[in-house]
């Protein structure tokens, strides 16, 4: 029998063993946390939930086409395709970043394969070059840089939305000025960063919607934990010139969450039926919009612009072509039960036409990102070419 002294002691020198080994443990894993370039990226994700996504695509929904009989061939969309591709002189990097990313959806929808996405195998994306330069890690993780300025270079999460709308899987990489990250880093970094005030959520939920489901809920970089019914209400409750584009991006992506809903429910019934009738009220409300010669003015919902003190917009050519081509994809993005009557969109599609013909090609080029919504929304009102059969997505 030991003694007590000895028992204590004893006592005493497995405490310190266990001590120092949970100390090991505890320094090895800073180690390896500190030796990783991207642990900052996935510090804030769980582990077996980021690798469970690796590999995964986005979330696929269809357009539901409202066909229209407009005097345009493919050989005349292809040429407008052309035009918004093309870049500017001396246009900036982050305008040629944002050109690219307007005009792949073009290319895509036509049934092509934007440049800057490379090693296409087996409708498998391997890799994105949209510019070294344009993306680096920080102590955020893996993300878009920023300009001289210390401004974003894009709207946030623009690259992300884009990439998830083409069907690009999470694990096809991205060139940085660090080397090659998975595209599951941007998203990453995305939700450890994410939070209901931030100014711009329209291309994040988009993100979260292909990236995310059946997973329907996410915590930020302090543990706050969210989810798509937070989004959806955060989302309905925004005035819509908080938003780009007119609130148009808002409406479009609240669409495209209700959509994905009916196939792998992320929302509550109370939020799903709130939701539905806040797309039909907004619908109802673009019907009631319409101009007589088709197009559409930027103060185009009564509910979604009162009480905010803006100031009339300008009535500009360039800004009317914005509201109706944004507005005549979201007419397309909507569920059959939901769709406006085909005249009104025949009178949207028939206006955008006439405007693409009679502006100076140059103009086509520069205004690129609402001339993209504009050709993407006559692209959806004619026909799609026997190649194009089946090229519904929406993107």
């Amino acid at each position: 029998m030991y003694s007590d002294q000895v028992k204590r002691t004893l006592r005493i020198i497995c405490t310190l063993c266990v001590l120092a080994s949970s100390f090991g443990v505890a320094l090895a894993s800073l180690y390896t946390l500190k030796s990783k370039k991207t642990a900052s990226v996935r510090s804030s994700y769980p582990a077996t939930e980021l690798v469970a996504m690796l590999g995964r695509g986005s979330a696929y929904f269809e357009f539901d086409r409202m066909l229209t009989d407009l005097p345009i061939d493919h050989e005349e969309l292809s040429r407008y395709v052309s035009l918004v591709s093309a870049p500017a002189p001396a246009e900036p990097d982050s305008t040629s970043r944002s050109r690219r990313l307007h005009a792949g959806r073009l290319v895509a929808f036509s049934g092509g394969t934007p440049e800057w996405i490379v090693n296409r195998k087996s409708n498998s994306v391997d890799h994105i070059k949209l510019g070294a330069e344009d993306f680096l890690l920080t102590w955020r993780g893996l993300e878009a840089a920023e300009k001289s300025d210390g401004e974003r270079s894009e709207h946030r999460d623009q690259t992300l939305s884009a990439l998830a709308e083409l069907g690009i899987q999470l694990n096809a990489t991205i060139e940085t000025r660090e080397g090659n990250f998975p595209i599951a880093d941007l998203l990453a970094t995305s939700i450890s960063e994410f939070h209901l005030e931030q100014k711009e959520i329209s291309w994040t939920a988009s993100a979260f919607a292909s990236y995310l489901p059946p997973q329907t809920i996410w915590w930020n970089r302090y543990g706050e934990e969210f989810s798509f019914d937070d989004l959806v209400q955060e989302m309905m409750a925004r005035k819509l010139n908080r938003e780009s584009c007119r609130g148009l991006h808002l409406v479009m992506v609240l669409t495209k969450i209700l959509k994905i809903d009916q196939r792998c429910i992320i929302l509550s019934p109370g939020v799903r039926k709130s939701l539905n009738s806040y797309v039909r009220q907004k619908l109802a409300e673009a019907v009631e919009s319409q101009l007589v010669d088709g197009s559409w003015p930027l103060l185009w919902s009564r509910s979604g612009f009162s009480g905010t003190r803006d100031r009339t917009p300008e009535d500009s050519n360039e800004n009317r072509i914005l509201v109706t081509g944004h507005m005549l994809e979201w007419f397309h993005m909507l569920t059959k039960d939901m769709k406006p009557r085909i005249d009104i969109v025949k009178a949207g599609s028939s206006w955008v036409l006439h405007n693409l013909r009679s502006v100076p090609e140059e103009t086509i080029s520069k205004e690129f990102c609402p001339c993209t919504h504009a050709v993407l929304s006559l692209y959806l009102a004619c026909p799609p070419k026997k190649s194009q059969r089946g090229m519904q997505r929406g993107i």
